[in-house]
């Protein structure tokens, strides 16, 4: 993957994280990425061990969107918190759902970057899915961002 894609990646997860911890005072989160704004169409935050927000671009739903940001923490102990357990896990997920599709696992300590192409092979769609998630350990250890 591209440098200056990852270090952009970095500095928008973390600013990111810095906007959820305010996320009860905010009726509605934006986020600028690659000069886009992206608006909050949906927020699951009460489950402590997997929380998640979505954001698409102006004109695009939840139901409806071409491309899409996500903020999302992860406890999983059965796989230790490690960012790379869990995404060779996502991996054999993809592939147990679709064993044609194929997905790249790169790894560093700490974290670890997943990105793969799938499609719904069950109903033959005319669309496919290009996604690309970066999982980084919490300082504490205790959870995957």
């Amino acid at each position: 993957m591209n440098k200056n894609v990852t270090k952009h990646c970095m500095q928008w997860l973390i600013a990111l994280f810095m906007l959820i911890s305010h996320h009860a005072q905010c009726e509605n989160l934006t986020a600028i990425f690659d000069g886009e704004k992206f608006f909050e169409r949906y927020s699951q935050l009460q489950d402590p061990q997997n929380k998640l927000i979505e954001f698409t671009p102006e004109g695009q739903t939840i139901n409806n969107w071409s491309y899409l940001l996500a903020y999302r923490t992860h406890q999983i102990d059965a796989l230790e918190n490690d960012p790379s357990k869990i995404a060779l896990a996502m991996g054999y997920t993809v592939k147990s759902v679709n064993p044609e599709a194929n997905y790249q696992v790169l790894k560093k300590k700490n974290e670890a970057i997943i990105d793969f192409l799938t499609w719904e092979e069950l109903y033959k769609s005319k669309f496919i899915e290009f996604n690309v998630w970066r999982y980084i350990k919490s300082k504490d250890g205790k959870f995957v961002i």
